[in-house]
């Protein structure tokens, strides 16, 4: 069987849980029910974007002494069906699994006809004749995986899993699983973006302790700090954006003085956007979403509420109710920082912190595509400025034409798309900008796609003829 030993750096620390976080606030109910989840349900299901804490939720309850036997596995978007099977065994190495068949065969026998529904049949006899009383796999970030071999392998795995056993998945999207079965014999627990938010007094408890620290720090100045209510209001309960809004500096994102709540409801989008929170949504959230839906979002961002007949007119371009309306299901059904509300039809409304977010990212982007074109007028008056000055510079070193493809650029795309050209591996780009490899994977694919190039190298010749080099 794969052991730690024999595994690559990167997938030991795939089967290690992340450390517990100091300082957390106190969520009993969320806790209880998780507790309840992990006991009685053959599967707990985390679906819900970024920074909602799906990872921190499970690391608590794996954190409680139950003598239960742990199997932690964190996915990676290169995990295929033979890798995520040698990690997978790995991570139920030390449970002492009793095996029909040696288990390092079980990624090849995966590959032949019917070979990922024998495999799982392997895997729960050895599971079923495990030592351990009860026992846990926890699957997390399973967003990451692409081969679906990897869910068919889940699937089969849930339909026979032993009785001690249970499986705990937590991913930002949803997933190929046969859930419906599931939730009909009552064996699912799900926790989605409504469990996993703060409620008021677990934002009053954040904020709390957020004051405590800020009047312990030396010399601390002053501050003025919003109410819970005006922070559950504009963050929805969203865990990440309540604690980088209270990390953030008082004057970037609250007014002073005393007219906070009111502040909070209709201040100046830029002035509310800070940069920490501006640049989670678009690496963490916006960047992973498909460019139709992206596009979506921004040209709806100016309504308060989306309804597919709203959302048709602003988006326009032809745009019709049932393609609105399948971009508002894809909202929903990603949890992307919106409440339904019944009405006479679909209704979405967003976040107020997110709806902030998109009306920032639509105007940035529309000043960045107008700043890469030249108005006539500069190019009249260098022309007019050569003709009568004779130590202007030549008119043959007026900058050179620019790619209107790279106009659809994001800045961020930009800035990893002028590291590529000089030469920057993902790693490189990734250590300039504070970023993860695989976020710049993904920034690279998006800017071959935007471009039409196919390699690295026609990318950044397209970025050489932007800056005229």
């Amino acid at each position: 069987m794969p052991s730690p030993a024999t595994l690559p750096a990167l997938a030991c620390a795939q089967i290690r849980p992340p450390r517990p976080r100091a300082g957390l606030v106190a969520r009993p109910a969320l806790d209880k029910a998780l507790v309840d989840g992990l006991s009685l349900a053959r599967l707990t299901l985390l679906v819900a974007p970024a920074g909602y804490g799906k990872t921190t939720a499970l690391v608590r309850q794996i954190g409680t002494p139950t003598g239960r036997a742990l199997a932690w596995i964190t996915a990676e978007a290169g995990d295929s069906l033979p890798r995520f099977l040698a990690v997978l065994l790995a991570a139920l190495a030390p449970h002492d699994l009793r095996w029909r068949v040696a288990p390092q065969w079980l990624p090849a026998m995966a590959e032949a006809e019917h070979g990922v529904r024998d495999v799982a049949g392997l895997i729960v006899d050895a599971m079923a004749a495990a030592a351990p009383a009860r026992g846990l796999v926890v699957i997390d970030d399973a967003h990451r995986i692409i081969d679906t071999r990897v869910f068919e392998l889940l699937g089969h795995l849930l339909e026979r899993l032993p009785a001690q056993w249970s499986i705990a998945i937590a991913s930002r999207v949803e997933l190929l699983l046969p859930l419906a079965r599931l939730r009909a014999a009552g064996e699912l627990a799900e926790f989605g973006p409504q469990e996993l938010a703060f409620d008021e007094a677990e934002v009053t408890s954040l904020l709390a302790v957020q004051i405590a620290r800020a009047a312990a720090g030396a010399h601390a100045p002053r501050q003025v700090w919003p109410s819970p209510a005006a922070l559950l209001a504009r963050s929805g309960g969203w865990p990440a954006g309540l604690r980088l809004m209270l990390s953030g500096p008082r004057s970037g994102s609250w007014a002073s003085g005393d007219s906070i709540d009111r502040n909070v409801a209709s201040c100046n989008v830029a002035a509310c956007v800070d940069r920490h929170l501006f640049d989670y949504f678009a690496t963490e959230v916006f960047d992973d979403l498909p460019i139709s839906l992206r596009t979506f979002l921004l040209r709806c961002s100016a309504l308060v509420e989306l309804t597919p007949q709203r959302c048709a007119e602003a988006v326009g371009e032809g745009c019709v109710l049932s393609q609105a309306s399948r971009w508002l299901a894809q909202v929903s059904r990603r949890g992307l920082f919106a409440d339904v509300h019944d009405r006479a039809g679909p209704t979405l409304r967003l976040h107020a912190l997110f709806r902030e977010f998109l009306q920032a990212r639509e105007r940035r982007e529309r000043q960045d595509q107008a700043s890469l074109r030249e108005p006539p007028s500069l190019f009249d008056a260098a022309a007019k400025s050569t003709a009568t000055n004779a130590m202007d510079e030549p008119a043959n070193d007026a900058p050179a034409t620019r790619s209107p493809k790279v106009a659809t650029l994001t800045e961020r795309e930009r800035e990893v798309l002028g590291r590529l050209a000089d030469g920057g591996s993902n790693k490189v780009i990734a250590r300039a900008f504070d970023l993860s490899p695989h976020t710049v994977k993904r920034h690279v694919a998006n800017i071959l796609g935007k471009l039409g190039a196919q390699s690295r190298g026609q990318a950044a010749a397209c970025w050489r003829e932007q800056i005229g080099g």
